[in-house]
């Protein structure tokens, strides 16, 4: 809050009662203060140090010369202002960030989610087989309270990418990449198993779902579903894992076989590959979807 009001009950020497604004204070700059709509400049704190919200001060200038009083006066209030809403800062990007705390805040809490797991791949399905690669893994989530006082004025972090999915014909997808702040974290989910062409592993395991540490509150993501391996058409397996802010993402059934979706905002995992029998193509599979950073800051 950079404009905090000066609430007083005090009178001027002719006797009119005023409420005046106060400026971003600081240890060099004058306050600017108005009076009825007419700026004042020549203002002064008669403290050393620089007010906070809730503090008493004493202030003393000079109204311009067609003011209302142009006699100096002196004025003793406490700085006051109006709580405001709680601010949002969103962080969506994967890769470094920096997030500086608003001032006069009192209370701020983050929430964070790593990165989804990338989803398997598929390849060649033989005669009467059809196949689904595993599902990435959600991203972990987590959540915590912090006073003002407990963090620095700027907390440089990471948000975490999201696992690539498995290249058509290759292994397994990519993990997701942990998120932090100030010190907590949420992990990122697993990469779904691939199936490989001849292949007779009956089940692609599916990422496991990412956790995270220093939170009040820790949520593992989803584990990324299994594929199957089966006589005929597919089994609707093989989807992507939720993280707490997303959702499970879906295979793509087809005739032939499919690539697998990339996972749901925020950290969710990418689902697997699908392909149906006596197809001799490849398909990749879904990437992870990154995570993200939110930090809720609260006025009193």
């Amino acid at each position: 809050m950079t404009q905090p009001d000066l609430a007083s009950a005090f009178q001027l020497a002719s006797g009119v009662p005023a409420t005046m604004r106060v400026g971003t204070v600081t240890a060099i700059n004058p306050l600017k203060v108005s009076l009825a709509g007419a700026a004042i400049t020549n203002v002064g704190i008669l403290s050393p140090y620089v007010p906070n919200v809730g503090d008493t001060v004493a202030l003393i200038g000079q109204p311009p010369q067609d003011g209302p009083d142009p006699a100096t006066w002196l004025a003793i209030g406490r700085i006051v202002r109006d709580v405001s809403a709680p601010q949002v800062q969103a962080f969506t990007t994967a890769g470094s960030y920096t997030w500086t705390k608003p001032q006069y805040s009192a209370y701020h809490q983050h929430r964070i989610v790593g990165g989804g797991g990338g989803g398997g791949s598929v390849s060649s399905a033989g005669a009467g087989v059809s196949s689904s690669a595993g599902g990435g893994g959600g991203g972990g989530y987590g959540e915590r309270w912090w006073s003002s006082y407990d963090l620095p004025d700027q907390v440089t972090g990471t948000v975490g990418a999201g696992g690539a999915g498995a290249a058509a014909g290759g292994s397994t997808g990519s993990s997701g990449s942990t998120t932090d702040f100030n010190g907590s974290t949420a992990t990122g989910g697993g990469g779904g198993q691939s199936f490989v062409a001849g292949s007779s592993t009956q089940v692609n395991n599916g990422g496991g779902g990412g956790s995270g540490s220093g939170n009040n509150l820790t949520i593992q993501g989803d584990d990324g579903l299994p594929g199957s391996r089966n006589a005929g058409f597919y089994m609707a397996l093989g989807m992507g894992g939720a993280s707490h802010l997303s959702g499970l993402q879906d295979i793509q059934g087809s005739d032939g076989g499919n690539v697998g979706i990339d996972g749901k905002t925020w950290g969710g995992g990418g689902s697997g590959a699908y392909i149906r029998e006596n197809n001799g193509s490849s398909y990749a599979g879904g990437d992870g979807a990154r995570g993200v950073v939110l930090v809720t800051t609260f006025f009193s």
